[in-house]
């Protein structure tokens, strides 16, 4: 399917001094976005991409997956599959428990896709296991389902188990003919399976920017797009309605404005969204007609709560007010980069080549580090351990993609968006700097929001190396010491 049209923001009657104030305030509060797209009337306005992210990219989408499933499931209602009154335990027989509780013979799709399963928490142990149906049936339910609003990833991925059980399809295979191939999605979307061989549902989706584009824009019309209507508009209109009371859930004021069939109520009137971990956002204004698609790496929610604000104060003002300047190109910077959570003096000097440093044990499981000269002349920090080699690209001036160690990602782990410090995708970029005796270096993972930032201090024949990573289901900060072991011939 065609791409949307490229329209200016004048032309559409949003000023183009508010976006530029706005992507002005993100770079200012030093906000890691990777990519985004924002469209009015179905025309894209402003598109983008920070370097080394690319818009052509898949990235992970994480609980913005979440949206998609309600959706699938508001196709099957459509179908007459499946109702929202329909008890959980009726599609499990053979997994629920012998005698379940009340609470659990209760529980139905409609407490689900509202998150009001009657758990107090998150059940993301479930995770590490290989039957997540199985025992997610048999937690206890502190709460009778339905009056207690509790965020449950696993609850979500009930709900794809239920419309596999159904359809004989995973969430995917029948999302795909239905919602995805119409509305023109990437053929690169993917979705991540559990050991059960069901779509995670409640994250497990990879896939673009752009995606998440179409996707709202299908959502803001209300199941319908480019004209044709594909699904009912009141299961929209229900979807994306405040049926859960979250206002104690979080201190952050758009975490607090009520949540729909999996989509969240922004503080602006009318406003949702979709909503992914570190800022994978898909912000439908039906108000305005706009959609707002966002990749990006927040270290928290408290961040990502920062760039909810600049976009209600900085950009929304903008629309339908009169502009200053009727420029007529559309809002596509080419100059955007990642920031480096260090900060950049802008050269890599002479470091100490020549040397080879044993390391302390680390989660990476590398064993030595070392600098190396190129043939071209350029830097390269090099990693090695049984099994493992990672050439590192040493540049000030701009991020260089590198192969990151196939034996350090994660292979067929449990869950991929969830994996470890250890478990991130093949491709990855580096950009450095030095100063004195120090190295830094940022190592951003293509395809997520994790971003590692490396400090190397070298004394004699010490060396401490500094790991930090801010945005990850397991953030980092420790240090490895390490000591030449030899000086090479």
């Amino acid at each position: 399917m065609n791409a949307f049209p490229i329209s200016s923001p004048a032309q559409e009657g949003v000023d183009p001094a508010s976006l530029a104030a706005f992507f002005r305030h993100v770079e200012r509060e030093n906000l890691h976005l990777h990519a985004f797209e924002i469209l009015r009337h179905d025309k894209i306005i402003a598109q983008g991409a920070y370097t080394p992210y690319r818009l052509d990219q898949n990235h992970f989408f994480f609980s913005m997956s979440k949206s998609f499933t309600a959706i699938a499931i508001g196709f099957a209602v459509q179908e007459g599959l499946l109702s929202c009154s329909d008890k959980v335990l009726s599609f499990f027989p053979e997994e629920a428990p012998a005698a379940p509780s009340p609470y659990f013979q209760a529980l139905t799709i409609y407490d689900l896709l509202t998150m009001r399963s009657g758990h107090m928490e998150e059940q993301l142990h479930i995770l590490l296991g290989n039957e997540w149906v199985q025992q997610f049936l048999h937690t206890q339910l502190p709460r009778e389902p339905g009056t207690f609003f509790a965020y449950n990833t696993v609850g979500t991925y009930l709900l794809s188990a239920i419309l596999q059980k159904k359809t004989g399809q995973t969430l995917l295979e029948y999302l795909s003919p239905r919602l995805l191939e119409p509305i023109g999605c990437s053929r690169t979307l993917q979705w991540e399976e559990s050991p059960e061989g069901v779509c995670a549902g409640g994250f497990g989706i990879s896939g673009l920017v752009d995606d998440i584009a179409r996707f709202c824009t299908f959502v803001l019309h209300k199941g319908s797009f480019q004209g044709k209507q594909l699904l009912d508009p009141t299961w929209l209109e229900q979807a994306s309605q405040p049926h859960a009371d979250n206002a104690a859930a979080s201190p952050l004021p758009d975490w607090q404005q009520g949540y729909g069939y999996q989509f969240w109520r922004c503080v602006p009137t009318h406003v949702f969204r979709g909503d992914g971990a570190f800022g994978q956002l898909g912000i439908v204004l039906p108000d305005q007609d706009m959609v707002i698609a966002i990749h990006a790496g927040c270290a928290n929610d408290d961040e990502i709560q920062v760039l909810f604000n600049l976009l209600w104060a900085d950009l929304l003002p903008g629309v339908d007010r009169i502009p200053q300047s009727q420029l007529t190109e559309p809002f596509m910077p080419m100059d955007l980069e990642l920031p480096t959570y260090f900060h950049n003096t802008g050269c890599v000097n002479s470091i100490c080549t020549g040397k080879v440093y044993d390391l302390a044990q680390n989660p990476y499981g590398f064993h030595t580090v070392e600098w190396i000269k190129k043939p071209d002349a350029s830097t390269a920090l090099v990693l090695r351990s049984t099994g493992s080699y990672a050439e590192i690209p040493l540049d000030a001036q701009q991020w260089i993609e590198f192969d990151w160690p196939e034996s350090l990602c994660a292979n067929k782990p449990q869950c991929v968006s969830f994996s470890s410090l250890r478990g991130v995708l093949p491709k990855a970029a580096a950009k450095a700097c030095t100063a004195g005796n120090t190295l830094w270096v940022d190592i951003a993972f293509l395809g997520t929001p994790f971003q590692d930032s490396w400090e190397f201090t070298w004394k004699d024949n010490q060396l401490t190396w500094r790991l930090r990573r801010a945005a990850s289901f397991f953030p980092a900060d420790f240090t490895i010491s390490g000591r030449v072991n030899a000086i090479p011939a």
